[in-house]
């Protein structure tokens, strides 16, 4: 369980990376959660504020959006 954990928080934080490298098509978006519940190890919180993007394990900000899907799915969808 905790390698599908790292794999999917890596992912998310290569993910998170990419943006924050070239965050210009977020500069001026509001603060916002989305809310990723995994089945194979719980909920994954990606947040964007101040026009950057963190990725957090749990559910410590209120999700805007929630998806539920398989690790495999969110790797798909990367």
């Amino acid at each position: 369980m905790e390698g599908l954990q790292i794999g999917v928080i890596t992912e998310l934080n290569e993910l998170a990376e990419k943006i924050n490298d070239s965050p210009e098509h977020i500069q001026n978006e509001k603060s916002r959660v989305f809310q990723f519940n995994i089945d194979e190890i719980g909920p994954v919180q990606l947040l964007i504020k101040d026009g950057q993007v963190e990725v957090v394990k749990g559910t410590s900000h209120d999700p805007e959006v929630t998806l539920k899907l398989s690790e495999g799915n969110l790797s798909k969808l990367g």
